[in-house]
Parts: C-alpha cells; sequence; structure tokens
C-alpha cells in the first residue's frame, strides 16, 4: 500500500518525488541513522552503500600503469661508484666488491616498502604509487621520500635513488646532521647518490624531496661498505 502511495504521488508530481525522497533517504541524517553504537563505543555501518562506476573509455585508461612510466634508468658500474667513493675523504670506507656488488645490498621501492629490521621507505603527497614501476611526484615540494634504515656505530652505507625527472629542478636530502641541495640544472639525473657515517648504532631516516618539475622514484639502493 505504501509503495502504491508514493508510486501515485510520483506520477502526480511528474516523477519528480522520487529523486527528492531518495535524496532525504541519502542526507546526513539519514546516513547517520545507518550506524549505530556497539558496546565498545564504536560506530558500525548497518546498510551498504552502493555506487556505480563507469570506467573512462580513452587511450590512456585502457593502459597498463607501467606503459605509462618512463623506463628505470640503468644501474651504475661498480667502477664508476668506487672511484666516487674513494674520492671520500671519510677514513675506513671500502669501495664495492667488483665480484659481488650486491653483498649487504637491500633494495626499497614501492612494491618492497619494508624488510624487517634493515629498513623501510615511506612516502609523503605522492601523485601516483605504482608497485611495478614507480612514484611519481609531481611539481608539489612537499611531497616527499623517507628512508628509515637500521645502521651499526662507525659502518657506513651507500645510498642510490634511482630517479627520473620530469624538467630542471633541485633535490634536497635531509639527515639529522643536515641538509644538502643537490641542482638537476638538465633535468636529467637519474642516480642520485650519498653516504651515511653512522656516529651509533640505530634506526635513522633520510628525507628526499624535490623543487622543480616532477620526477619519479623507482627505488633505492643501500649498500653497507664495511
Amino acid at each position: 500500500m505504501g509503495r502504491l502511495c508514493v508510486t501515485k504521488l510520483n506520477n502526480m508530481f511528474g516523477g519528480a518525488l522520487f529523486p527528492i525522497l531518495m535524496l532525504l533517504l541519502t542526507s546526513p541524517g539519514a546516513q547517520a541513522d545507518a550506524l549505530e553504537a556497539d558496546p565498545a563505543g564504536e560506530s558500525r555501518q548497518t546498510e551498504i552503500q552502493l555506487f556505480e562506476v563507469m570506467p573512462v573509455k580513452r587511450a590512456g585508461a585502457i593502459l597498463a600503469p607501467n606503459a605509462l612510466t618512463p623506463a628505470a634508468p640503468a644501474p651504475l658500474s661498480v667502477d664508476e661508484i668506487n672511484r666516487m667513493l674513494g674520492a671520500l675523504s671519510e677514513p675506513g670506507v671500502a669501495g664495492l666488491d667488483p665480484e659481488n656488488p650486491n653483498v649487504d645490498r637491500i633494495k626499497l621501492s614501492a612494491k618492497t616498502p619494508y624488510l624487517e629490521g634493515r629498513g623501510v621507505l615511506t612516502t609523503h603527497q605522492a601523485m601516483t604509487v605504482h608497485p611495478e614501476t614507480s612514484v611519481h611526484f609531481d611539481n608539489d615540494p612537499s611531497g616527499s621520500v623517507g628512508v628509515k634504515l637500521f645502521v651499526e656505530k662507525d659502518k657506513h652505507y651507500l645510498l642510490d635513488f634511482y630517479v627520473r625527472s620530469q624538467g630542471i629542478g633541485s633535490y634536497r636530502v635531509e639527515t639529522e646532521s643536515g641538509k644538502q641541495l643537490f641542482e638537476d640544472e638538465s633535468g636529467r639525473l637519474t642516480h642520485l647518490l650519498l653516504g651515511l657515517s653512522a656516529k651509533s648504532t640505530g634506526w635513522t631516516t633520510v628525507r628526499l624531496n624535490r623543487e622543480g618539475a616532477a620526477y619519479y622514484l623507482y627505488f633505492v639502493e643501500i649498500s653497507k661498505l664495511n
């Protein structure tokens, strides 16, 4: 009977009544009625809202996200990295082993952001995070990458950020000891290398952000040097 009355009224108003009723039913008050408190004092839904989705049919939407991302940079050679390490004035810094450069090395990425007891990768204000390719940041300088790393006293570590930008800008690295700016005047820097000298044992955090054009972070390789 109630449904019949609503149908008649809806017809009388030229079909305009039903949308109004739906609006009332989905108003904040009605949605609040769909919640109830449990004994622990937490709210629980009593109804499920149904949403219709309409995927966009355009070329960009049908491509896999990795098809829209530039390829990751090629790794630097061991000789190239060791030449830069050899130029450091810090005593006791050993180079990478040419026979086994991956020994005591970890890689953090969107796909593997956490290695227990070793390191954690976090992102803030990222535009897109795709596990198979990269983290994409737009030109908002508040976007940042955080690398939380467990270090041992008197040990040295090499961090290699694999990046690719969409234009000129500068990267800023921040640690407990201060900040350092790395200019990318050509917009073609693909590896951002920095060394850490641990003065105590525990967790340390390195933060990276960029001012200027948008960029991609593919992953971070951390090598223990000694």
